[in-house]
């Protein structure tokens, strides 16, 4: 299996989103990552993003479960979420739910 990294966008302010990407397991497997870090050192990103995915091509979104209990996919720094997609035609995408302070960089690796 090949290996891609894919910076799909910054976040800055509310309402921004970051995305779509799509996992695509059949070349690539199921595992992938989100990244969500600062733009430059020294300056690190504060704020509310959420991780979002759609089953519909784009047109409804929900927020992502990190575990079983469905604790949400809810940011508020810098971190890193390991993820697994072995359906196709998913997509994720990062979206700013509350005030950001400097750029952060959303990154998707497969």
């Amino acid at each position: 299996m090949g290996f891609r990294n894919v910076r799909i966008g910054s976040i800055t302010t509310v309402g921004d989103i970051a995305g779509p990407f799509s996992p695509d397991a059949q070349r690539y497997g199921k595992d992938f990552s989100i990244s969500l870090h600062s733009h430059s050192a020294g300056s690190p990103w504060s704020g509310t993003i959420q991780v979002e995915r759609s089953t519909d091509n784009g047109v409804s979104w929900t927020v992502v479960s990190i575990d079983a209990a469905g604790t949400p996919a809810i940011y508020t720094s810098a971190v890193e979420v390991n993820g697994s997609e072995p359906a196709l035609g998913m997509e994720y995408r990062a979206r700013a739910t509350g005030a950001i302070t400097n750029q952060c960089d959303v990154v998707f690796a497969q």
